[in-house]
């Protein structure tokens, strides 16, 4: 008993079956996390290491390569970048997509831990993160206050929100920026500590070891056992003041107030923040590479609306960024465009059936089959994102075909004259191999995909899975819904005419198979001819695709923009601050500019520019940056340049480049730079490098040192200590935790005469100026030096308006001439790495598809011949792609060659149902010729209608243009063009390649006749012309 037999005497059960199905797919759907796109981003682990007044290449060489040789061989790694700047190394480690991070982290503290003791004694303790610093955050939020100053707000920022936020699940990094941070400031009189003799590292030991509580033990006194506790911690900036520092010759007790001014204070500005030109204390948010940005941002504003309450009156906050937000619309947009594709597909089926009935039991397909996909993403933790909801729009149209094929066999059989339930259970059955094998190849094409590497895996294989549920439960619907629902709800009288309507346009009928009927009669009879054609239409779009550009996806367009300010090494803090504000106020002139934020550091700033939604405003991001773009050179001697905010994809050209001698490299870059900038299309080239920051080199005589026996090492951490501060202690006041900082007050570390009088102490006692043992000098150091995989880099980077694999072919014919000296190289690294490694891979997986569907088709049919037939239909698509593509202006990428493996699935079906046709046909003993033309009228009906289902299914996707679109309108594009040109070459190409391989047969044994009775005497001479190609094409 088959499915039809059984769901049309289990009409209950089947009933039942799909209420369970529809129950479970809408608990699930309720339950899918959602997310922008999959999770394909490289996770990281990062080693911080601060090692002060250091400069980068002893960092480099003390710190950054130890680190980089210990934990290069962890598992899974993908790169290894490092930077070594003033004090500081920082080492990122990527690892595969995928990853388990947990066990990752854990390898590397593993490889770390066992050169922890090789690296100097003067390093602080090393931070490990699963965080990029250069990640954008994923929110910014900025807290103003008319009534409040800056700095208490920034106080209740740090003491109140940063920690809070920083604790919600996914966050991996709170960063706060603008308002002074509070400090106990304890500011040294150098003349003072002179005149006593006293270091001020005598100072700072003082101070900590005199702020202390320390349990001392238990007394037992009566009934009570009393804690003994000694009590020293500071209770306030008067007790700090009132602490002795030594005792001097006369008995008296020198205090801290005695050589120092203390005061609670707030330390020098390290940054501004303003929002529309308010000052405002920001806070930078980032997240965990694998967290889920939606997730995260709702137990962010969970935060946030408990933390409003905690705050003072008068203190507002205001969201600068919030990246769900742009990821919510995009979701939004994809789930518009399948509601319309499923809307329309029906659509089509009411105008072409003539009643509501029929067209109402074949669209039950798509909401049983979309909601019933939701049930196994659930279990395998599938994500609702662009590309799974993108899969159910692209298979929105083609969930009907079955249904439309089951019952224009029903209607054929009730034509036979027999009874409804009869005529639904053989109707039925009889297509069910052709239904079957259709869907089959629509399925088998993905499998290819397990052989890609895993970033694209990543990528697409919840859109694949989405694909095929839909498809088997689309299946299983066609074979147990559709025919007990056929059975229940039509009856003959009422069945419709699944052709057209006949008595409202018979005539246009008549007229459209008249029409088809001629044009195929002529295609049949120029069959070569037609042939030739479509060879010459194939090399056509071969040429066209020369003429098509490349990159690696689509990125996600947004109406907000970064203007990035690089300023030279060494600026002052109040020259950058000053540009940023002529900037603030050029930007604010632009009337599509709703939100100015700006982000002020000493040669580094940014502003974050919201535009207004493209529905309020005429012109596009594009068009204000292009006109904003050539004015930015009024604001030298900084180098001002746009980058647009990409969550996926990035417009950008990365180059690396290789070699060891900064200075040679930095030349070269420079150079590189320049070509790149006159290059058509190319805009905000720059370097990622610093420039030598100016800087006054104290060099130690050694023998004078050796004289007093003076180390470089303490003597470097006491002159560090006199000029830029140590925290000497912690200080404690209402639950706060305030860092104390002793330092020189500023008139004695203002001018380089003044640093030349500072005093250090021998192990002796002796106090000794700096000009006694050493010499002042100035210089210009390396800011940063960048590694890549181990080697010495620096990277190149630019905005290109064309396609990334024409701007990498331009940028590589600009350096042809450029000599590069040995050992020193360039590769273009970011998405260009990826894109050639996926179209690699991708071309395969094309290649591998077709062959699993032809191996498909070959066991179907039980032919090597007939499935060659067939796949002519995918030649066919191939000339529509890349028109469409050439049309719409979209180069290829990851999502075209996905819509192409889509494609082969798709485009086969109606060569399956129109081959399968001809072979029933023939083998009730109709002639070849006939059997072809009777069966492509009569499989006419259900192919324009599984076709023009499909079409109109997936026509809102591809002309969709709303900001995210880029990402998921290119996979439509393509599968929308191979459709169309596939289907009418299908129609008309199919039967004449069917005769084709019928006269080569008749030819072949014709000719191998006549060769056995010529040469071996066997048999009749046979005629080797053949009048009329009547012989059947069975079974080949």
């Amino acid at each position: 008993m088959g499915l039809p037999t059984f769901s049309i005497r289990r009409p209950v059960t089947i009933s039942m079956i799909f209420l369970g199905i529809t129950v479970l797919g809408v608990i699930s759907f309720v339950r899918l996390p959602v997310e922008l796109m999959p999770n394909t981003s490289y996770p990281v682990v990062t080693i911080n290491i601060e090692y002060p007044g250091v400069p980068p290449t002893e960092v480099e060489s003390m710190v950054t390569t130890k680190v980089e040789d210990s934990v290069s061989t962890a598992a899974h790694l993908k790169s290894l970048e490092s930077s070594s700047e003033d004090g500081k190394s920082e080492t990122i480690l990527q690892f595969e997509p995928g990853t388990d991070m947990n066990f990752a982290a854990l390898e590397v503290r593993e490889k770390f831990a066992k050169i922890r003791n090789k690296l100097p004694q003067g390093i602080r303790k090393p931070i490990l993160g699963k965080y990029d610093v250069a990640d954008a955050p994923i929110m910014i939020i900025a807290c103003l206050s008319e009534t409040i100053q800056t700095e208490e707000v920034r106080r209740i920022v740090d003491l109140n929100m940063k920690e809070a936020l920083g604790r919600v699940s996914g966050v991996s990094n709170v960063e706060v920026s603008g308002g002074r941070e509070r400090k106990i400031l304890v500011e040294v009189d150098q003349s003072r500590l002179q005149s006593y003799g006293i270091s001020i590292e005598q100072i700072v030991k003082v101070l900590h070891d005199n702020n202390v509580n320390l349990m001392a033990g238990n007394l037992d006194r009566g009934s009570f056992k009393y804690l003994v506790r000694t009590v020293g911690q500071f209770k306030s900036v008067e007790g700090l003041k009132k602490i002795g520092l030594i005792a001097t010759e006369d008995g008296s007790v020198l205090t801290l107030g005695d050589v120092a001014t203390v005061r609670d204070s707030f330390l020098e500005a390290a940054g501004y923040a303003r929002y529309d030109a308010a000052p405002t204390v920001s806070l930078y948010i980032h997240k965990e590479r694998q967290a889920n940005t939606i997730e995260v941002c709702q137990g962010i504003d969970q935060a946030l609306e408990k933390l409003k309450l905690t705050l003072p009156k008068g203190v507002r906050l205001v969201m600068v960024l919030n990246q769900s937000i742009s990821i919510k619309k995009a979701i939004q947009s994809v789930k518009k465009s399948l509601v319309e594709g499923a809307v329309l597909a029906t659509l089509i089926l009411v105008l072409t059936l003539g009643s509501i009935r029929s067209p109402i039991i074949i669209a039950l397909s798509i909401p049983l089959a979309v909601i019933g996909t939701f049930v196994p993403m659930f279990f395998q933790h599938i994500t609702l994102n662009t590309m799974t909801l993108s899969g159910l729009a692209l298979a929105c149209g083609s969930l009907v075909d079955g249904g439309v094929v089951v019952l224009d066999s029903i209607f054929k059989k009730c034509e036979e004259g027999l009874p409804i339930r009869e005529a639904c259970v053989i109707g039925s059955e009889e297509v069910g191999f052709a239904i079957v094998s259709s869907y089959i190849t629509s399925i088998v094409v993905f499998v290819p995909i397990i052989f890609v590497n895993q970033e694209i895996r990543l990528l697409y294989s919840g859109l694949a899975l989405t694909v095929i549920y839909s498809h088997i439960m689309s299946m299983v619907v066609s074979q147990t819904l559709m025919p007990m629902l056929a059975s229940r709800f039509l009856t003959a009288p009422k069945l419709p005419d699944l052709r057209w309507r006949e008595d409202m346009r018979p005539s246009l009928k008549k007229v459209f198979l008249g029409i088809y009927r001629t044009i195929l009669a002529l295609a049949i009879r120029f069959r070569y001819y037609l042939l030739l054609i479509v060879v010459l239409l194939l090399g056509f779009a071969i040429y066209l695709n020369t003429k098509i550009g490349s990159e690696f996806m689509g990125s996600m367009e947004e109406n907000k923009v970064n203007v990035n300010l690089t300023l030279p090494s060494g600026t002052k803090l109040d020259i950058s601050n000053g540009l940023v504000k002529r900037i603030e106020h050029f930007l604010s002139a632009v009337p599509e500019i709703k939100s100015i934020s700006s982000l002020v550091e000493q040669n580094r700033s940014e502003i974050h520019v919201e535009f207004l939604p493209m529905a309020q405003r005429k012109r596009s991001t594009k068009e204000i940056l292009d006109e904003l773009r050539p004015k930015l050179g009024q604001f030298r001697p900084a180098y001002v340049y746009f980058e647009e905010q990409q969550q996926t994809g990035s417009k950008g050209i990365i180059l690396d480049l290789f070699g060891y001698d900064y200075v040679l490299l930095k030349q070269l870059a420079v150079s590189i730079a320049n070509k790149m900038e006159s290059l058509p299309g190319f805009t905000d080239v720059r370097i990622r490098m610093k420039e030598g920051r100016p800087e006054m080199r104290f060099q130690v005589d050694k023998v004078k040192a050796m004289q007093f026996d003076l180390k470089v090492q303490p003597l470097a951490e006491e002159i560090n200590t006199q000029m830029r501060g140590v925290i000497g202690t912690q200080f404690h006041t209402e639950g706060e935790e305030i860092e104390t900082i002793v330092r020189l007050q500023e008139k004695d570390r203002k001018t380089l005469d003044d640093i030349s009088k500072l005093t250090v102490t021998s192990p002796n006692g002796d106090q000794l100026y700096l000009s006694q043992i050493g010499t002042f000098s100035p210089g210009l150091g390396p800011s940063e030096i960048w590694r890549k995989n181990k080697s010495r880099m620096i990277q190149v980077s630019g905005t290109v308006a064309t396609d990334l694999g024409s701007a990498v072919k331009k940028v590589r014919d600009s350096l042809a001439g450029v000599d590069f000296p040995k050992g020193y190289f360039y590769r273009f690294g970011g998405n260009y790495e990826k894109m050639m490694e996926s179209n690699q891979q991708l071309t395969m997986a094309v290649i591998l598809t077709v062959l699993l569907v032809y191996m498909v088709l070959a066991a179907f049919f039980e032919s090597y011949y007939q499935p060659v037939i067939i796949m002519v239909s995918v030649a066919m698509a191939l000339i529509g792609v890349v028109i469409a593509l050439y049309i719409t202006g979209k180069p290829k990428s990851v999502g075209v060659f996905i819509g192409m493996i889509m494609l082969t699935g798709m485009v086969v079906g109606p060569a399956i149902i129109l081959v399968d046709q001809i072979n029933l046909l023939i083998s009730k003993g109709v002639k070849q010729k006939k059997a072809i033309l009777a069966a492509s009228q009569s499989r006419l009906r259900p192919i324009f209608m599984t076709t023009a289902t499909t079409l109109l299914g997936l026509l809102p996707t591809a002309l969709d243009k709303s900001e995210g679109s880029n990402l998921w309108s290119p996979l439509a594009i393509t599968t929308v063009g191979g459709l169309i040109s596939s289907t009418i070459l299908t129609l008309l190409f199919i039967p004449s390649v069917y005769l084709i391989f019928g006269d080569i047969g008749r030819g072949f044994r014709t000719t191998l006749g006549w060769i056995k009775h010529r040469v071996l005497g066997l048999g009749k001479v046979p005629s080797l012309v053949s009048a009329e190609p009547d012989a059947a094409l069975k079974n080949h």
